[in-house]
């Protein structure tokens, strides 16, 4: 019903006003079966192909953004719900551009910019300043220094920057509470309801809105300045991760901790019970995790075997599984055993993995595809000749259906398998 509610496409007109044989006995001629063939193996391949350029659900091709193309640029930085953006140079210095809306650009002011304009606090050679780590929630940012000092600024509310208040900062601003401290890691919560930082030391502090225990020291109070997660001490935390009202830390060690909400099975625990403080994820014991990511409801982490296991909400298939089935506890999802994964990332309701490999291959085969080889087209080419043998385009114009559809088939299957092997 999907390939039909569009436009009919020439296999489909075809072979919708097919009219065959009810006598099984009578003999067709092999010419008309071949055509009705590579018109039903058109129509297969159709969910398969590409978009047309000129389709209105295509992307847009990838364009430089031209403020930054004389910068080195080593990392950028956008949230899913928001709608600015960061950039960090090889220099140290960080670009901001997108909307202004809770002075979230960092340069003073709610005025939105189209094209990248550097950070002047950020800019020019002031000590402790040079810029090694960049984030963004969704109407605030943060920057972490050379020195391990960590920076926010943009709105304010539950006390999110962990300045003491709930004031929007219109210009980076230190946080005051972590001094002394080496930052190497920062996350913001779906909403930016929390914000949780990882210290040199191996500490965890977290501060803002604190619903569900997702603080991670028990209860439900929020605070406006970080404040020490006592459950984690001498664990050697290496990274934290934030999603819908809930946290995830990942040990030295490689051991996973969770806690806050607990709906949609999203902590891995085998329950939606909400956890006030960080808990070890059982799942995961005996495997060595160098990796997490959380999305708003669901989790990936990756092992040192290059295993990628998931858990959480599947409502949008993000773990592979169409029976769309909540995972509760962490398991290794199907298929990526041997794609030598390195790296892994969520959105929202998306699951993303990457892989490094010495020896790269691109398969020839795909589902109602041609194996791409001499013989292929030397076999599609003696077909299209014999297609449009004697046919000079203007007297004979439209073709027969059969020749056209030969034609039109013979040209989709190889441009499917082509597309298929370059993507």
């Amino acid at each position: 019903m999907h390939l039909l509610s569009g436009p009919l496409s020439p296999s489909e007109s075809f072979l919708r006003y097919l009219t065959l044989p009810q006598d099984n006995e009578l003999a067709i001629d092999l010419r008309q079966t071949a055509v009705v063939v590579m018109a039903h193996l058109d129509r297969l391949a159709t969910p398969c192909m590409p978009l047309l350029c000129s389709s209105p659900t295509s992307h847009k091709v990838p364009q430089l953004v031209q403020g930054l193309a004389s910068r080195n640029v080593v990392k950028i930085a956008a949230h899913s719900d928001g709608h600015h953006y960061l950039a960090l140079a090889a220099t140290g210095e960080v670009y901001s551009w997108g909307c202004g809306d809770g002075r979230r650009l960092g340069h003073g002011d709610t005025v939105p910019l189209e094209e990248p304009k550097v950070i002047s606090a950020f800019s020019g050679k002031q000590a402790g300043k040079h810029v090694v780590h960049i984030a963004c929630g969704s109407t605030y940012s943060a920057a972490i220094t050379a020195e391990g000092e960590l920076y926010t600024w943009g709105r304010g509310n539950y006390g999110r920057l962990g300045h003491g208040s709930s004031e929007d900062e219109a210009i980076l601003m230190l946080v005051a509470g972590l001094k002394g401290l080496k930052v190497i890691n920062v996350a913001r919560g779906s909403g930016d309801a929390q914000t949780l930082a990882a210290t040199e030391n191996g500490q965890v502090w977290s501060w803002g809105d604190g619903d569900y225990g997702k603080l991670g020291r028990g209860g439900s109070d929020g605070c406006k300045t970080p404040k020490l997660i006592e459950k984690l001490q001498d664990l050697d935390v290496v990274k934290v991760c934030c999603g819908s009202q809930f946290s995830i830390a990942l040990m030295k060690s490689g051991q996973v901790y969770s806690w806050g909400k607990g709906d949609n099975q999203r902590l891995g625990h085998g329950t939606e019970e909400h956890i006030c403080y960080p808990k070890l994820l059982e799942g995961l014991q005996g495997k060595k995790v160098i990796d997490v990511a959380a999305g708003s409801t669901h989790c990936l982490a990756l092992t040192e075997d290059s295993e990628v296991h998931s858990w959480g909400s599947n409502d949008q298939c993000q773990h592979f599984d169409t029976l769309r089935v909540t995972k509760p506890e962490p398991a290794a999802l199907p298929g990526l055993d041997t794609k030598h994964i390195v790296g892994i990332a969520c959105g929202p309701a998306q699951s993303f993995s990457w892989s490094s490999c010495s020896e790269w291959s691109i398969g020839l085969r795909v589902p109602f595809g041609v194996d791409i080889c001499s013989v292929t087209f030397e076999q599609l080419d003696l077909l299209l000749r014999q297609v449009s043998e004697g046919m000079d385009g203007s007297a004979d114009w439209p073709p027969p259906q059969e020749k056209e559809r030969v034609a039109v088939a013979a040209l989709n299957l190889p441009r499917l398998q082509v597309w298929a092997a370059s993507s």
